[in-house]
């Protein structure tokens, strides 16, 4: 189940299974007649209570590409939009009671793209299989993203007719290696010069679908799609034979294969779309070619159906073991709903045990994985919320520090030297549709006295290489505006921490540091911050009031002060924006009737939240909730008042998403496809993608709340 917003007043839900109306403009309801528990706040989490450890975390947003910045937010897509998402941990460190605020979008919404994390800490994100809608375009753009301006910038590509889905790798010089998927040609993108120069050509007639792996000689290994059962190897600057492999994991049909992994014995794990899986054992010199091993077949499911990994994500845990999401094809052929399984590569023979799957598991191909700096694992679907999973020990070796630094100023910068600070793995995998590699080092730092958890900010990293064993590695940490204090500091990589060293941080600023380091009083619009805190610019409608930027109308879903007056956000002083009904006008921040009284109705639904109300007319049925739009650090008090109520919908409403854009594209073809296109997640199971983030309201997650929409399971997907 999805949404559309359509004008104030008017919300269409998207459904598989509701029945079509007998004519346009005619009105027909369908039961919520889910057995559910009581519905959360966007922001607030479930206590991991029904996920047999997961812990889910609502977002006012289809969450979906995970990135790891190196200041230790996490940056999500608002999935095959532009917007994105920033998840900063709360002070305690802990990112499923963290913090979601808006950062600014892309000029293109995109889906299954090339994206990486520079050695720069900026993020670039090139091509793109989808841009907004339901139809493969084969995006032919890039754009590259600054964290510390917090804005987009255009980038050159390489010239190509199309990019799409390409897969992409981060070499360990910090240069961006890229394939096409059309042709065999390759290029390489250098940030120093931001220009590409072209590459030797594959040897597979295209690196459409290919999952690439940065090996520790500097390497990148793939198992051909486009060849069978045959594999290749980028090494300085050129493609070269890299043997056969004893088994085919790549799907005849589709040409699909499943993620890949760098283990922490040194092979590398490809998932096939077969079921089969496969070792490849790297040589010790660059250009050398390895050795290929069958692995382990993925096991059956409770049916006997064979489990496949097609377009499918996994992630490195702390312990050497992967967690890989996979599923029988089912009769679409791009999966039934995901399982997930530990598979331990440390045992002979290699233990794949299916293990509980969050309650927003959708199909294998909707999930992305990022592994945090506390060694928990992230998952989202396109849905409106995120899964936690708990971190696990660590087996795997961790970064050390050479001689650090015994004091520093809040706000300057320092260089940090140790071992294996990348880590022994890029620790993320998905494939072509989606490249999230964390071989970078993160910095942590808690206050002894108070116990608050700070990420300083690294870049500049001396290498991009993986499993670099004792060569010296240097990175550059700039500190955040911190209180003088003592505090513990330790680099973190691949989920696992450095032992500590002690740092003595002084800061001579009474005031805010803005981003040059500058001290600042605090309390003007154009630096407004606490003591020892980061300065902020104020936008509009706001006030700077003891060191916080203070709303003076009402704060909409992306909580963005408006102004409070309007009909589609109309809300008091630092309250909640509300869209009015129909015939409602905006009084002093208060949705009022012609009467001139404020409006209020029996509803259908009712959301508690934390701030203000109003009454919000759901296509001829009203709904009066008390929602809060921005994100909770702990789960707020919810309640619904009638959980097996009926929600009306218009076919009129539902026809004019389809034609004013709301709906994103066309609705794709019910039937299978062919060829390798997976259609977006449309209005066919949860978090479709009927709704931009630009368009949603406070209104739309009062009835999120209620409907609790994180908890269904799809009844259907469509094939891309």
């Amino acid at each position: 189940m999805g949404l559309n917003l359509l004008p104030p007043g008017v919300l269409t839900l998207c459904a598989a299974a509701a029945p079509a109306p007998s004519a346009v403009g005619s009105t027909f309801t369908f039961s919520d007649a889910f057995a559910e528990p009581a519905p959360l706040t966007p922001g607030s989490s479930d206590g991991g209570a029904l996920d047999a450890g997961w812990d889910l975390v609502w977002t006012n947003f289809p969450a979906s590409t995970l990135l790891l910045l190196t200041d230790g937010r996490v940056m999500c897509q608002s999935e095959n939009d532009r917007a994105w998402w920033a998840l900063t941990p709360d002070p305690q460190g802990s990112y499923v009671n963290g913090t979601w605020a808006p950062l600014a979008p892309m000029s293109t919404p995109r889906l299954y793209y090339a994206s990486a994390v520079l050695r720069d800490g900026r993020v670039v994100i090139v091509g793109g299989e989808y841009t907004g809608g339901t139809t493969a375009t084969d995006v032919n753009t890039a754009e590259i993203y600054d964290p510390v301006a917090d804005a987009w910038s255009p980038l050159v590509t390489p010239g190509w007719g199309s990019i799409g889905d390409a897969p992409c790798a981060v070499l360990p010089d910090g240069r961006l290696l890229l394939g096409a998927i059309k042709s065999n040609v390759s290029a390489v993108w250098d940030p120093l010069t931001d220009a590409w120069g072209s590459a030797q050509p594959m040897l597979a007639s295209s690196a459409n679908e290919d999952s690439w792996v940065l090996l520790p000689t500097g390497d990148v290994v793939t198992v051909d799609c486009k060849r069978t059962q045959q594999s290749e190897l980028w090494s300085n600057g050129s493609w070269v034979e890299s043997g056969a492999l004893p088994v085919n994991v790549v799907e005849s049909s589709s040409a699909e294969i499943g993620p890949a992994m760098l283990l922490g014995d040194g092979r590398v794990l490809f998932f096939g779309a077969t079921g089969h899986t496969v070792f490849y054992t790297p040589a010790p010199t660059a250009g050398q070619i390895g050795t290929w091993v069958a692995g382990p077949d993925l096991p059956l499911d409770s049916t006997g159906a064979q489990v496949v990994a097609k377009d499918a994500p996994a992630v490195l845990l702390p312990n050497g073991h992967v967690l890989l999401v996979a599923a029988p094809e089912g009769p679409s052929g791009w999966g039934t709903v995901a399982s997930f399984y530990d598979v331990d590569p440390t045992v002979s023979p290699v233990a794949i045990t299916a293990v509980a799957a969050p309650s927003n598991a959708l199909y294998p191909y909707a999930g992305r994985f990022m592994l945090l700096p506390t060694g928990e694992v992230m998952y989202a679907t396109g849905d409106y919320g995120v899964a936690f999973l708990p971190g696990v020990a660590p087996a795997l070796p961790a970064p050390t520090l050479s001689a650090p630094p015994s004091a520093a100023v809040a706000g300057t910068t320092f260089q940090l030297t140790g071992t294996g600070l990348n880590g022994i793995s890029q620790t993320v995998a998905y494939g072509d549709d989606a490249s999230a590699a964390t071989n970078y080092p993160l910095v942590r730092l808690v206050d002894l006295a108070t116990g608050r958890v700070a990420y300083a900010r690294t870049h500049d990293h001396s290498s991009m290489g993986v499993a670099t064993g004792t060569a010296a590695e240097t990175t550059q940490v700039t500190l955040p505006p911190l209180a003088p204090g003592t505090y513990q500091l330790v680099a973190v990589a691949n989920g696992i921490p450095s032992a500590p060293a002690t740092l003595q941080i002084t800061n001579p600023c009474g005031g805010c540091l803005d981003s040059a380091g500058t001290c600042q009083v605090g309390d003007t619009l154009g630096a407004c911050g606490p003591p020892y805190g980061a300065c902020a610019a104020c936008g509009q409608n706001r006030t700077c009031r003891s060191g916080v930027c203070a709303c003076l109308g009402c704060l909409d879903w992306t909580s963005t002060c408006q102004p409070g007056t309007s009909l589609q956000a109309c809300g008091a002083a630092g309250g909640t924006c509300l869209p009015c009904a129909v015939n409602e006008a905006c009084v002093n921040g208060v949705c009022r009737g012609a009467t001139g009284s404020s409006t209020s109705g029996s509803g259908t639904t009712t959301a508690t939240g934390t701030t203000s109300s109003s009454s919000t007319s759901v296509s001829g049925s009203t709904s009066s909730s008390t929602s809060s739009t921005t994100s909770s650090s702990s789960p707020s008090s919810t309640s619904s008042t009638s959980s097996s109520s009926a929600l009306s919908m218009t076919a009129a409403a539902a026809s004019a998403a389809e034609t004013t854009g709301h709906g994103g594209g066309p609705e794709p073809s019910t039937s299978s496809s062919t060829g390798d296109s997976k259609a977006p997640l449309t209005a066919t199971g949860v978090g479709c993608g009927c709704t931009s983030a630009g368009e949603a309201s406070a209104a739309v997650l009062a009835v999120l709340a209620t409907m609790r929409l994180g908890r269904r399971r799809p009844r259907a997907r469509r094939p891309r």
